[in-house]
């Protein structure tokens, strides 16, 4: 997920860099920046995401979780807000 948002991101940040900047060096330096940053920033919902997608497939089987908040307090010392 997050590669094929940066495969999108780069180019489109690449040609309006380009045409601001004037310049093909400074412009792919920051469309990389900019997908590196960004990249990061979209972490940690990629991460709660597949929590919730691996939960779901975890009651598909017919498992019951009944303590959902440890797993989610563990998401948040991973990534604190």
């Amino acid at each position: 997920m997050i590669i094929s948002s940066m495969a999108v991101m780069v180019p489109i940040v690449l040609v309006i860099s380009r045409k601001v900047t004037g310049g093909w060096g400074e412009a792919v330096l920051f469309a990389i920046r900019m997908a590196v940053g960004l990249g990061l920033e979209m972490l940690p919902a990629i991460v709660k995401a597949n929590f919730a997608e691996g939960t779901v497939a975890i009651m598909a089987f017919g498992f019951v979780l009944p303590h959902i908040l440890p797993i989610a307090s563990l998401l948040e010392f991973i990534h604190p807000k």
